[in-house]
């Protein structure tokens, strides 16, 4: 339904009016905390006491958002489902018919970049002989004119219809072992594995090693 339409108060509101226990409780649980100096097992455990409430109570926001935010989740789904559906023949076609014009201009793309060496190569070849027969050659045969990625695929326009294109630079990897370091991305989901790998057979982090990596010991607190 057209939310404009609704009588229904806005999401927030109405979010605030059915969970207003919840928030109740939880400004009951801010109300007077403050920070605790710790230096001792005793000290850890009495900021332990004051955490735990706080750590129950964030479980419990987060079961309720996931609660709420489902319904919408599907919702989007749904719209997306339906609309994907609605369009896809209509994209297939535009699929179709944009790869077959770009097979023909990449192919007018390459006989032109061909045609452009060619001349370049001719141009040389003038300059070599200018350069044996000390003969000045005018100014405009000296550097040919770069072809336009622009002008190499652009076809006309006929009437409301123009067809063009763009000649982005694309890359294609053969061999991931050439490539210089500063292209390399460290897999991090694969080293915390490989660590986790190295924990489980029981080594003492002291003696766990991968090449170009510190493995260390990092205390994180929990409260149950």
């Amino acid at each position: 339904m057209n939310a404009s339409l609704s009588n229904d108060p806005p999401l927030k509101d109405r979010l605030a009016i059915k969970y207003q226990d919840l928030a109740s409780e939880i400004a009951g649980l801010l109300a007077g905390l403050k920070k605790l100096p710790v230096v001792s097992d005793d000290d850890a455990i009495a900021v332990g006491k004051m955490a735990k409430p706080l750590v129950d109570v964030g479980k419990k926001v987060e079961k309720a958002r996931k609660y709420e935010k489902d319904e919408y989740l599907r919702g989007s789904q749904a719209v997306d489902d339906f609309f994907k559906d609605l369009v896809a023949k209509v994209n297939a076609w535009v699929t179709a018919y944009t790869d077959d014009v770009s097979a023909y201009q990449q192919a007018k793309l390459a006989a032109q970049r061909k045609a452009e060496e060619e001349r370049r190569r001719q141009e040389q070849e003038r300059q070599e002989a200018a350069e044996v027969l000390d003969v000045e050659l005018p100014t405009e045969t000296r550097q040919p004119r770069p072809l336009s990625d622009r002008a190499a695929v652009r076809i006309g326009d006929v009437g409301s219809v123009a067809v063009s294109g763009r000649v982005p630079w694309d890359y294609v990897i053969e061999d991931a072992n050439l490539l210089p370091r500063d292209l390399l991305m460290p897999n991090a989901a694969a080293i915390k594995a490989a660590i986790a790998g190295i924990k489980a057979w029981g080594k003492p982090v002291t003696d766990a090693k991968i090449p170009g990596i510190r493995i260390f010991e990092k205390a994180k607190a929990t409260f149950r």
